[in-house]
């Protein structure tokens, strides 16, 4: 049953995606749409990185970092994107997973997937580290407030989602 501001998506037989919006439903239906076409594949822009696991695209969309999940955060050049032309921030960390950038500050923060994992935040200047919170388990995802109060982590050991006070260091289970 459609219902009035439904939105879908269709695969058009000419390969197209088209979104819709149901604006009236009734007798006559009335629905906005917008048909894209997208490019026909993806293009590889670097190669030879070990066990990717996250990148964040800085806003100048020159400049990436990438964690790689043997310990490494890379900064990356997006001309030349190749492992091998790629700076190495920071080395030691234990399957480090996702990253969230505070370019303002030019740090990261980002998790590591272990048992006994930590929220780290690092110095994207000089690849200084400072843990957070030790006891993450298994921890894949984090994203920070825009103050910088608190970090949203989520683990997959313990199926949740935390807050960490980034001042206090204090978890609290959502």
């Amino acid at each position: 049953l459609l219902v009035a501001n439904d939105v879908f998506c269709v695969l058009t037989s000419s390969g197209n995606y088209c979104k819709f919006q149901v604006v009236t439903y009734g007798y006559d239906i009335t629905v906005k749409y917008v048909t894209y076409k997208l490019n026909s594949s993806y293009a590889r822009i670097g190669s030879g990185y070990n066990q990717p696991e996250d990148i964040a695209i800085l806003a100048n969309e020159s400049t990436a970092y990438v964690t790689e999940r043997t310990g490494d955060i890379l900064k990356v050049n997006l001309s030349n994107a190749n492992r091998s032309a790629s700076t190495v921030v920071c080395t030691g960390l234990n399957t480090p997973q996702q990253l969230w950038v505070d370019e303002v500050h030019n740090n990261a923060y980002v998790v590591e997937y272990a048992a006994a994992g930590r929220l780290l935040k690092v110095n994207l200047a000089n690849g200084a580290k400072t843990v957070i919170y030790t006891g993450l388990n298994n921890a894949v995802g984090v994203v920070v407030t825009s103050d910088l109060s608190y970090a949203y982590v989520s683990e997959q050991g313990t199926s949740s989602i935390s807050r960490i006070d980034l001042t206090s260091g204090v978890k609290t289970t959502i």
